[in-house]
């Protein structure tokens, strides 16, 4: 079964070579050698594979001689679109890592001597796609075609267009691409609504930056109506939007919100404590998600009193000459809260919002307690109240986070061990 391998490539210009191992019968290419492959031509050999792609333009063999070219992953997005057309008669490999075809860096069974690949067998020892890859993953065992550019790493290259012989898959995307350019937003939204428009080709089409562009927009319109402003600097911000980021800033009502959003942050940052601390449980949960997030000196005040505003409705503890015994009726308020968050927990799955809530509420707590232990003054007392609490309270945080991973009846017990323990102490800081 053929094996086809989506990944970036390209050559050093000092053009090393390794060999193709013997348990790969054969090495194709369907890109030009010094030449760069279109995204759209691989999925176009992607969409056509089980219907035959022509020849390719290099062809090795087992054994024989092959350019050692050095190989990059797929972006998320690339990878998306080269599953979707992933053929039902071969089967898609996507590089992991940056490796190359081989990486000479074999080692023997003591795991220090290296090992060199031998191009008589036909056996790779190294790391690379013809070693260790082949061998962790048995498909690659098999013809194997490179859907990968070729180019010369550091120059402009050229890209390959033809595609198993005569097949232009670029110039459908680029006649695509001319009459959505000349649609106006209407037009483009019929183009792309247009369910006689199969899902093949709309994924095609997302190779070309004019449609792209026109997609991330249209989707990103939505951010600020659903999620607020914030969410919407921090969705364009993303590392997946980088391609599409510009068109998206340039768009006005996205501009519009991102100026909203900056705004906020600018206004938040520009608050005393007290009035940070009376405006946070007013915000919307969505807002409070994504603010932290966009400021350092914001998400250090949010860690360390934002769950407190929200626990006291942005209303501060009156202070007191004893600031050992506020405190202590603050941890008891807090520690309320949680145990009843506890105690309302089922040990299923269900319970993933319910469990976030209090671990936001026990960070509150630890701070609080933290404080207290700095509050016992002399007193023996105190102090091994407020330290034996604290201990107890770092072994409720690591049995909170276990359940935050898996919520099973097993962890809820320890879950629940580890508050009653907390209850215990709780009874002596008083």
């Amino acid at each position: 079964m053929t094996v086809y391998v989506s990944c970036h490539g390209g050559l050093f210009d000092t053009r090393p070579e390794t060999f193709v191992p013997y348990y790969m019968p054969t090495v194709k290419f369907y890109a030009k050698a010094d030449e760069n492959l279109y995204q759209s031509n691989e999925l176009g050999a992607l969409a056509r594979a089980d219907l035959g792609i022509g020849d390719a333009n290099d062809t090795y063999a087992a054994k024989g001689t092959i350019p050692n070219y050095v190989l990059t992953p797929d972006s998320s997005k690339e990878a998306a679109m080269a599953t979707f057309f992933e053929p039902s008669a071969g089967s898609l490999y996507l590089i992991p890592k940056v490796t190359a075809l081989c990486t000479w860096d074999g080692k023997q069974d003591d795991g220090v001597t290296p090992k060199r690949c031998d191009p008589e067998k036909g056996m790779h020892y190294c790391s690379g796609l013809f070693g260790t890859m082949a061998w962790a993953d048995s498909k690659l065992q098999d013809e194997v075609v490179m859907l990968c550019c070729r180019g010369i790493i550091g120059r402009t290259n050229s890209a390959s267009r033809p595609l198993g012989g005569d097949t232009y898959t670029t110039d459908a995307t680029s006649a695509f691409s001319d009459r959505w350019t000349k649609a106006d937003d209407a037009g483009k939204a019929a183009i792309w609504d247009d369910p006689e428009l199969p899902e093949g080709t709309k994924v095609t089409m997302l190779t070309s930056r004019a449609v792209s562009n026109w997609v991330a927009v249209r989707q990103a319109r939505g951010v600020a109506a659903s999620y607020g402003d914030l969410a919407m600097i921090a969705y364009v911000e993303s590392p997946e939007n980088k391609d599409t980021k510009e068109a998206m800033e340039k768009d006005p009502e996205i501009a519009a919100s991102l100026a909203r959003g900056g705004k906020q942050v600018s206004d938040f940052k520009s608050m005393n404590h007290e009035a940070r601390f009376a405006t946070w449980p007013t915000m919307s949960d969505n807002d409070r998600n994504y603010l932290g997030a966009r400021d350092e000196e914001i998400g250090t005040w949010v860690r360390n009193h934002g769950d407190r505003a929200r626990l006291f409705d942005g209303q501060e503890p009156q202070p007191s000459n004893d600031q050992y015994a506020v405190t202590a009726g603050r941890v008891g308020e807090i520690w309320g809260g949680i145990a009843t968050g506890l105690y309302g927990l089922t040990g299923t799955q269900a319970d993933t919002s319910d469990v976030g809530d209090i671990a936001q509420a026990y960070t509150a707590f630890m701070n609080d307690v933290q404080s207290l232990t700095n509050l016992t003054g002399d007193s023996v007392d105190r102090q091994r109240a407020a330290y034996g609490l604290y201990q107890a309270g770092a072994d409720l945080g690591s049995a909170i986070a276990v359940y935050q991973e898996n919520q099973d009846e097993d962890n809820l017990k320890s879950l629940h061990a580890a508050g009653e323990n907390v209850a215990t102490w709780m009874t002596s800081i008083g």
